[in-house]
């Protein structure tokens, strides 16, 4: 009992280590963004692409430490898809709100499209758990009943 305490332990450790790499590396990218901008305006799509990456991969790896498999599965995914497309949301938010954008027709059209892919994913995102915690219940309900 105890080996799995510490094994844990240590995966959670591990855990809030990415977790701060991942925070520290998406602040400094924004902080590259902002100081770049006034110079190199094709800097910010990078700067939200890159806060996407580095938000996946890192919500992934935190979401591979605390379920203790050693494979992943789809709600890792789901985890790791879904904060890194609501982060880049935001990216995109902050930069198109601070930062002078060249054609802001464009930028209208890209936050709108992009706001609706984010409402699609967090919809089915919740709309899939909340089913998935529904049917387990009328099976429970079922099992109690026989």
């Amino acid at each position: 009992m105890t080996g799995k305490t510490e094994a844990s332990k240590k995966d959670v450790n591990r855990a809030v280590s990415w977790a701060r790499y991942t925070v520290a590396i998406n602040l400094a990218l924004l902080a590259a963004g902002a100081l770049l901008a006034k110079t190199f305006h094709a800097i910010l799509i990078l700067v939200v692409a890159g806060v996407g990456l580095v938000s996946f991969f890192g919500v992934l790896i935190i979401a591979s430490f605390l379920s203790e498999e050693p494979n992943l599965n789809k709600g890792e995914m789901r985890k790791a898809l879904t904060s890194s497309l609501i982060l880049s949301f935001l990216t995109l938010m902050s930069v198109v709100a601070f930062v002078e954008v060249s054609s802001m027709d464009t930028a209208k059209t890209l936050i709108e499209t992009f706001k609706w892919i984010v409402i699609t994913i967090i919809a089915f995102y919740f709309g899939t758990r909340t089913i998935k915690e529904a049917r387990e219940a009328i099976n429970r309900k079922s099992q109690t009943a026989k």
